[in-house]
């Protein structure tokens, strides 16, 4: 699957939640590998990623703080290792972020969906 088959994921999911992104931005870390484990919350809202070279810990929008509950996405396949990609919806008339989506593709399948989402209080 390719960044714009997951970007049109993000978009098609964030469209049925109310909140369409407006905005994307493919996962890279700072080593400049593009592979990682997920960890999110699903109740608080909030992800970490995990780079699979380098095993750098990115918190996803600064929400590391506010996970109380962490579990480990996989995909449906029981792969772990993903390609990701955040996508945000904007309040009406500003440049605030209201929702944050976290989409993957599968690095095994290549399978895509949105894995975690919340609003950003």
């Amino acid at each position: 699957m390719s960044r714009d088959d997951l970007r049109a994921e993000i978009l098609r999911f964030s469209t049925s939640n109310g909140h369409p992104a407006v905005a994307f931005e493919s996962l890279v870390c700072a080593c400049g590998h593009e592979k990682f484990t997920l960890f999110s919350d699903d109740r608080s809202g909030g992800a970490v990623a995990v780079c699979t070279a380098c095993e750098e810990n990115i918190s996803i929008y600064d929400s590391a703080d506010f996970m109380e509950e962490v579990a480990q996405n996989v995909c449906a396949c029981d792969h772990e290792v993903l390609y990701l990609m955040t996508g945000m919806a904007h309040y009406p008339d500003s440049d605030d972020v209201q929702w944050v989506y976290v989409g993957a593709t599968c690095a095994e399948c290549d399978l895509a969906g949105v894995y975690v989402d919340w609003k950003e209080q």
